[in-house]
């Protein structure tokens, strides 16, 4: 072995078997950055303001919690593959016709999650489903639930590429593995037999698994058209109804109305 070679070995095993002998260099081991950054200003100033130690440990560690905690959503958000980050609070409910607030506001204590019930969300374009469907998914990832988002048409292209390139099963795996998973856009775009049927591969494999936020704007007696046969789209439906809420959302499409005022 080369002489460079024999000394970053030696260096690497004298890491290991040497034990962090500082305070900073223990919270570097334990990849606690923020409380590293910060325990000594905040112990000068608890000092002066006559804070007792208990106190001041305890305020450090809560911050650090906190911090590790917003750094750990921000991945899992970032990981889910949302368009935007959206949330409830910031949905208008006043604007749909009708949009059952009350069953929205219950669906963010996730209780529907350990139930393993889909969430299908109907409508016309325009009306906030996937505005809705994002806040819940975001709510899921703030809560420590592995989360994907995804468009019918991505999903389905997605596979496609996995059958030609070998990583079918991978691919496959990725969109069943979540606990939650956001299909959007589900009869926006035509799928072919061949796509319906990957469509109902996810679908039939998270079955009774984990739990699905559906949004489209056909009603269930339609999803014929996308699927390209009734019998497919009886399957889904069988699947995706058994344990489910179903949320119709009814009104004008939002940004149809803005570019009316605009005008």
């Amino acid at each position: 072995m080369p002489r460079s070679g024999v000394r970053a070995l030696t260096h690497a095993t004298d890491t290991l078997l040497a034990a962090p002998a500082t305070l900073d260099s223990a919270l570097t081991y334990l990849r606690l950055d923020h409380l590293r950054e910060h325990w000594k200003p905040a112990l000068a100033q608890a000092k002066k303001q006559g804070v007792t130690a208990e106190k001041a440990l305890e305020s450090l560690v809560l911050d650090q919690a906190r911090a590790s905690w917003e750094k750990t959503v921000a991945y899992r958000v970032q990981n889910a593959g949302f368009p935007s980050v959206k949330t409830v609070d910031a949905f208008n409910f006043a604007h749909p016709k009708n949009c059952e607030r009350e069953r929205v506001l219950s669906w963010l204590d996730l209780g529907f999650l350990s139930r393993h019930d889909n969430l299908l969300l109907l409508g016309p374009s325009g009306v906030g489903k996937t505005h809705l469907a994002i806040a819940v998914a975001h709510r899921a990832c703030a809560a420590g639930v592995s989360t994907r988002f995804t468009t019918a048409v991505d999903l389905v292209q997605q596979l496609r590429a996995a059958e030609a390139n070998g990583s079918f099963a991978y691919r496959l795996a990725s969109f069943v593995r979540p606990r939650l998973l956001v299909l959007d856009e589900l009869g926006y775009l035509p799928i072919d037999k061949s796509g319906a049927d990957l469509l109902f591969q996810v679908i039939a494999k998270r079955y009774e698994r984990g739990s699905t936020i559906v949004t489209s704007n056909l009603a269930f007696k339609d999803w014929g058209q996308i699927f390209g046969s009734p019998t497919t789209a009886s399957a889904v439906l069988d699947r995706l109804m058994h344990h489910s809420e179903t949320l119709q959302i009814e009104g004008e499409s939002y940004r149809l109305k803005e570019r009316k005022k605009r005008a």
